[in-house]
C-alpha cells in the first residue's frame, strides 16, 4: 500500500470581523485538506476556506466563533 505523504503550511492572517472570516494569502490555503487557525493567547479552530483568488494571493477563512471570543481584529494569528 502506497504511503500518504502529509505537508504542511504555516502562515498569518488576521480577522476581519467579529463573524469568524479571516484573510491569509491564498497560497498557504489553497490545496488545503484541513485549515487550522491559532491565536496567540493559545486557541485553535478548525476553518473552512471560504473564497481563494490566486491572482491576488487572498483568501478568506471562515472559524465557527461566537463573536465574544474573538480578539480584537487587529490582532494576529496563524494558520496552518
Amino acid at each position: 500500500e502506497p504511503e500518504e505523504k502529509v505537508m504542511h503550511s504555516l502562515g498569518s492572517g488576521f480577522a476581519i470581523n467579529a463573524n469568524g472570516q479571516i484573510i491569509t494569502n491564498a497560497h498557504v490555503v489553497e490545496d488545503a485538506d484541513k485549515v487550522t487557525v491559532s491565536f496567540l493567547d493559545g486557541r485553535s479552530f478548525d476553518g473552512k476556506v471560504l473564497g481563494v483568488d490566486t491572482i491576488t494571493d487572498i483568501a478568506v477563512v471562515q472559524i465557527p466563533v461566537v463573536k465574544k471570543e474573538l480578539p480584537h481584529p487587529s490582532k494576529k494569528l496563524a494558520l496552518s
